[in-house]
């Protein structure tokens, strides 16, 4: 049961971290943005379109990250208890979807120099994160301890590389 909770609790970590460290600001409750998708009239957390050249990039980040942050907690939820890989393919495939929505709408949101190529860094880190997922159901129960330390390593080199990139665009760290 110990073993259990402590790979459910590192999931956990990673799979903060896979969403590349975009949790709002400190001041704010953890899993939210600090505003809500500039120009956008709906709540639920859809592509960003590309920011026009009068909204920082940073407001953009944090509006993907809201649709990141959401699935993480789904992902926190669906996972705890769990002991085999079949069960995990469900929350696993949710949460990549989550997290290429995430990386295809920070891909566009007008940075430029250092911040544009760590986006691209990061985006290329959680492409790892995302073949992780989506191999869970290739693996048999005496292998998913093996996978859930992949998936935290991977995860971890993503949290690294978002708090670059919030650190480029003038966020706090994670």
């Amino acid at each position: 049961m110990t073993l259990r909770y402590i790979a459910v609790l590192s999931l956990g970590l990673l799979v903060a971290g896979c969403g590349s460290a975009a949790v709002a600001p400190t001041s704010a409750p953890p899993f939210t943005a600090s505003a809500p998708p500039p120009s956008s009239t709906s709540s639920a957390p859809a592509s960003v379109v590309p920011a026009p050249a009068s909204t920082p990039p940073s407001e953009y980040y944090l509006a993907a990250a809201s649709g990141v942050d959401a699935a993480y907690a789904q992902w926190t939820t669906a996972i705890v208890g769990l002991d085999q890989p079949s069960q995990f393919v469900a929350p696993a495939t949710t949460y990549a979807g989550a997290l290429t929505t995430f990386d295809n709408d920070i891909a566009d949101i007008g940075a430029t120099g250092t911040a544009a190529s760590d986006i691209a860094i990061l985006v290329s880190d959680d492409q790892i994160v995302i073949s992780d997922l989506e191999k869970v159901g290739n693996e048999s129960a005496a292998e998913l301890p093996e996978w859930q330390a992949q998936l935290v390593a991977d995860g971890d080199t993503a949290i690294t590389e978002g708090d670059i990139v919030r650190a480029d665009l003038g966020l706090p760290a994670s």
